[in-house]
């Protein structure tokens, strides 16, 4: 039996070039292992942990399937995601939405449906949250009521030199909100396991 099969970093943000991860795993019951593979690749049956280089910019599921001596075959997949940023803050409304006012808000990845973030803002200034197209439309929640945020306009962001994403831009309805804590879902993602 396979007992657990990892990897480290489990996420990684979109428009990011991850140089290296590293697969480990724990076998339970077996007492000789005759043959392992990642990925179709055979892996010397004593090892238990695979650091592996290279250029992982998109998400990757890795396949492992060993056999024991008695020829028993059990699989396990791990799966490396990639995600994109979302962005939030606070700030006076622009004469027009732009890459450095996206950028110039905070940065996180989200790893779930839903996101909490909080913030502070002064009298003349709006909350905002940017997030994907690709998320899907943004329901906004503060203590336990939906609402008060709305849509505004949605821009082309460059994540990195070869990848563009459309991000939604959201802002509060009214400014000076002072001290908020807000609970964001998205309809469509980000999809992890």
């Amino acid at each position: 039996e396979i007992e657990s099969f990892t990897i480290v970093p489990k996420y990684t943000e979109a428009g990011v070039s991850l140089g290296m991860i590293t697969l480990s795993w724990v076998y339970g019951n077996y007492s000789t292992i005759a043959s392992q593979t990642i990925n179709g690749v055979t892996i010397s049956p004593e090892i238990r942990s695979l650091t592996m280089t290279g250029e992982f910019t998109q998400s990757t599921t890795f396949n492992l399937v060993v056999t024991d001596g008695l020829g028993n075959t059990k699989t396990a997949q791990t799966k490396l995601e990639v995600l994109y940023p979302v962005f939030y803050g606070v700030r006076e409304i622009p004469e027009t939405y732009t890459e450095g006012f996206v950028y110039g808000l905070t940065k996180v990845i989200p790893t779930k449906e839903e996101f909490e973030f909080s913030t502070s803002s002064a009298e003349s200034e709006y909350i905002y949250f940017c997030a994907p197209d690709s998320y899907g439309t943004c329901a906004f929640f503060h203590r336990g009521f939906e609402g008060g945020v709305q849509f505004v306009d949605s821009i082309s962001l460059h994540l990195s030199e070869t990848l563009t994403e459309t991000y939604n831009i959201y802002r509060s309805d009214y400014p000076g909100l002072g001290n908020t804590r807000l609970r964001v879902t998205f309809s469509t993602g980000p999809h992890t396991d």
